[in-house]
């Protein structure tokens, strides 16, 4: 008998999801399942064992110049360092570049951008279908992409949002008015339950997938726009609305602590990344506990 065929990394894949699927969290399982799909350019016809150093790599660069932050490449890969290892112990191939990469992606934090209310109103109005309301909903609530992207309508009562986030640890959260009149805005789709969705047909709409790269291709045409026009604007990554957010919430007199359980940080230590960009007189307030008076919102401090 001839030696078994190599395995393709659809084959390879479609193997993986089976038996992963029932051994993960649903919300773990489509977050990898996402995040193969922003991989599928640079992995689409390959072999599993052709995968390399080199390839990791390539995805590295990849991701970085589509504007995926340093934790959404760490997510990406930690799904194909999943498939991997999966096809390692099926000796189907030898060892595991993504679990090595990510290891010194760790070196790197990914710099803090504040874009101006300005900027992020330009990048929403050139954004298409419900894409810009992401956007403005993401600077109104401080919500992670993710967060954003999988919200269900059943989540959602009046001002309350109930948020599956990282680790599938859920909490509960009150937004402004102002983001309560964006979900207000839009329209829901029949057999659809997501906040989110674009696409027509039977089936109805879907939510939205590959938020970072389409976000990313919008903000390259309106930076590319505002250099030919001779205007100034600063480029951002989604990432960038949650910063601002948490900053003007703690300019606006927000207490670190409600922060921090707003955001969902498991420790006090990642929320105070923001006390460096307040004043001393703004850090002392953030510091005391207190809370702030009425809603705080990133439109009320643009810059």
């Amino acid at each position: 008998m001839g030696a078994e065929p190599r395995k393709s990394m659809a084959d390879t894949v479609s193997e993986w999801s089976a038996e992963i699927s029932r051994q993960v969290a649903g919300s773990t399982f489509a977050r990898y399942i996402v995040s193969l799909g922003q991989l599928a350019p640079m992995l689409d016809g390959k072999r599993i064992d052709q995968i390399d150093k080199r390839t990791i790599e390539e995805i590295v660069a990849f991701r970085r110049k589509s504007g995926a932050s340093t934790a959404t490449i760490r997510r990406d890969l930690s799904a194909l360092s999943s498939v991997l290892t999966f096809a390692a112990d099926r000796d189907w191939r030898e060892g595991n570049p993504a679990r090595d990469r990510m290891g010194r992606i760790r070196e790197r934090r990914d710099p803090i951008v504040l874009p101006s209310v300005v900027d992020v109103s330009r990048v929403a109005e050139k954004a298409p279908g419900m894409l810009g309301a992401m956007i403005r909903f993401a600077l109104l609530t401080g919500m992670r992409q993710e967060e954003i992207a999988s919200l269900e309508w059943r989540e959602i009562d009046g001002r309350t949002v109930t948020i599956v986030g990282k680790g599938s640890k859920r909490r509960t959260i009150e937004i402004s008015h102002a983001a309560a009149a964006v979900i207000a805005s839009l329209p829901r789709r029949l057999r659809c339950n997501a906040v989110f969705w674009h696409g027509d047909g039977e089936g109805g709409g879907r939510r939205y997938q590959n938020v970072a790269s389409r976000f990313a291709s919008i903000v390259a045409a309106v930076g590319k726009t505002a250099q030919r026009d001779g205007t100034e604007f600063r480029r951002f990554r989604f990432d960038d609305l949650r910063h601002r957010f948490a900053v003007d919430y703690l300019g606006n007199g927000g207490s670190i602590y409600d922060l921090q359980r707003h955001l969902g940080h498991s420790s006090i230590k990642v929320t105070e990344i923001y006390l460096a960009h307040l004043t001393p007189e703004q850090e002392r307030s953030a510091r005391s506990g207190r809370t702030a008076g009425g809603e705080v919102s990133a439109q009320n401090s643009a810059q």
